[in-house]
């Protein structure tokens, strides 16, 4: 007989996730527990990066998480892309949800056969900022063009920003730092790695009146073959192990071209907590990869996205509020269309402020409560209706659509520290590859001898099986089993080489560092990996862009690139100890 699992233990912990996720959600529910919106503080910051990618061709669309804690005043954000993109904002609840529906999920049911064996008794600025020397940065000097152009400056939701291209390092840096982007001294050689290959910046700066709860993600659409992750100028402010998550909307699986691939040892999840124990495990899988190195935790349909986002819930939004004149009635009517949100906080900041003295929790989760207050804002129930469209309902229609487009999803996953931050991952889709759930089930299997004493084993859905370390509270103290010894196996299952034109190559791990080194400076397809030669089967390899690589295509010449190789190597088998002695 196989069953579900479960403890009691463990299910209030679940529930209590779910009605948490579930509160940042904008889905049309009234508001529950506490009767508002906001039951208690929502973080501004976490810690790490969340990129959407969609895939149309050379076109590309960046749907960038941008996490700061900290005074608006001091905001200050760069960074590089490929060509000179059109800016907008979006709503976060595409990343809490896509976070959630595609996250790896850890599931152990279990074989009881018929003697049990006890198992019963288990219990289961300012605005205007740019408005001086706009489209110059301090004229041309002796009739030479100046190393610092600005494209563009404008405001898109509660940023001003510019676009800028440089031909000079350390001009652009004095150009940040005169106009409040202050960069360390260190900053000047990350960002001359992307000056040297042409890029362009986008530097974006909150407006006066926005706060740091009003801060959105980022829209870019640009130009360029490949995604790309510009890690080498997140390297300054990063944090060890800061985990990246790269969603890719297209028609064919992504995979990572000039970092390694790993999968995880399943033998080692922790299988009797939900695998909590996932993340340590794929970030010692990463380090084991030369600390350069993706994981891919979903691929295949996007018919799962289907509705998630917007279904219609918010269709009368426009009609029903526009018509709504009283404060008290507004909010009221709020809290049967929407749920609390930081993006609504902003807003209510904004068109509701709370009076002196009076929580805001309490106030906007009981409006009835405080109806005098409620009548003496200066209200304008059209205005918050417009915000409302312009900052929740549309943004979540456009990417709903998305998704809707697009055949195929990706979610690819690393933790990275700042000293591994010397690459920038570049994507590339690969044509007829297999899908990966997100959904992982292992079996656990008991067996009693005549006295009645346990014996147990887990069987993978590979088909390995091993003999698992139980518990404490799961012991009925008469086992008749010694648990496998995974001391010495590695984090990793699979530490291997894709490209988009060849069969995967699996990397052996004394020669992870070797192959990584030439991954910095050669395409996917022409690296040596010893033991496994790359089969091309009908594709050609391309040489053409033979040469260091990082965010945008590179013309660099292969022979002196090369020449660092056995430098590099030497490098990285450094970094690699580094890691090991902490």
């Amino acid at each position: 007989m196989i069953v579900n699992f479960r403890w009691r233990q463990v299910t209030h912990l679940l529930l209590g996730a779910a009605v948490a996720a579930a509160s940042l959600l904008g889905f049309d529910r009234p508001a529950q527990a506490c009767g508002g919106f906001f039951c208690n503080n929502i973080p501004v910051e976490q810690s790490g990066e969340q990129i959407l990618f969609k895939m149309d061709g050379d076109d590309i669309r960046a749907y960038i998480r941008i996490f700061y804690q900290g005074d608006a005043e001091d905001f200050a954000w760069v960074v590089p892309v490929a060509s000179q993109p059109e800016v907008g904002v979006g709503t976060d609840i595409v990343f809490n949800r896509l976070d959630q529906l595609t996250q790896p999920n850890y599931n152990l049911q279990t074989d009881i056969g018929t003697d049990q064996c006890g198992i019963w008794g288990w219990g289961w600025e300012e605005d205007g900022l740019f408005a001086s020397g706009a489209g110059e940065t301090g004229g041309e000097d002796g009739g030479g063009s100046s190393p610092v152009t600005i494209l563009e400056q404008s405001a898109v939701g509660p940023y001003n920003y510019t676009i800028l291209s440089a031909t000079d390092a350390g001009a652009l840096v004095a150009w940040l730092n005169e106009n409040d982007y202050d960069q360390p001294e260190e900053a000047t050689p990350l960002i001359e790695h992307y000056v040297t290959q042409e890029m362009f910046f986008v530097a974006l700066k909150l407006q006066s009146d926005k706060a740091a709860g009003d801060i959105a993600p980022l829209i870019l659409d640009f130009e360029e073959a490949n995604p790309c992750v510009p890690l080498v100028l997140t390297q300054i402010a990063a944090t060890p192990d800061m985990p990246v998550k790269v969603w890719t909307l297209g028609d064919e699986r992504m995979i990572p071209s000039n970092w390694l691939h790993v999968t995880v040892n399943e033998k080692k999840i922790d299988w009797f907590n939900y695998g909590n124990n996932y993340n340590d495990l794929l970030t010692a899988a990463v380090d084991e990869g030369s600390g350069h190195a993706f994981t891919t935790e979903y691929a295949g349909s996007t018919d799962f996205m289907e509705g998630q986002l917007y279904s219609g819930q918010w269709d009368t939004v426009e009609e029903t509020f526009g018509a709504i004149t009283g404060a008290v009635e507004f909010m009221q009517e709020l809290q049967s269309y929407f749920s609390g949100s930081q993006k609504l906080l902003g807003l209510l900041q904004e068109f509701m402020p709370a009076p002196e003295g009076i929580d805001e929790q309490s106030f906007y989760n009981s409006p009835w409560s405080y109806s005098e207050e409620y009548a003496a804002l200066d209200f304008d129930g059209a205005a918050f209706t417009a915000a409302l469209m312009d900052e929740i309902v549309n943004p979540t229609k456009e990417v709903q659509e998305m998704f809707d487009s697009s055949a195929y999803l990706t979610r690819l996953y690393t933790t990275v520290s700042p000293e591994e931050m010397n690459r920038d991952p570049i994507f590339e889709f690969k044509p007829d590859m297999e899908d990966v759930s997100n959904i992982h089930t292992a079996t656990l299997y008991t067996s009693c001898d005549e006295t009645g004493a346990m014996g147990v084993m887990i069987e993978l859905e590979n088909g390995e099986t091993f003999v698992p370390e139980l518990p404490n509270w799961m012991s009925n103290g008469e086992e008749i089993y010694e648990p496998t010894d995974l001391s010495d196996e590695p984090a990793a299952a699979t530490i291997e080489l894709l490209s988009a034109s060849a069969a995967p190559r699996i990397v052996r791990p004394s020669d992870v560092d070797w192959v990584d080194a030439q991954l910095g400076l050669l395409p996917a397809d022409m690296v040596d990996v010893p033991g496994s030669p790359v089969d091309k089967g009908e594709g050609t390899i391309d040489l053409t862009n033979a040469g260091p690589n990082g965010c945008s295509a590179l013309n660099s010449p292969l022979g002196a690139g090369v020449t660092f190789l056995f430098f590099l190597l030497g490098l990285a088998a450094l970094r690699r100890q580094a890691r090991q002695e902490n």
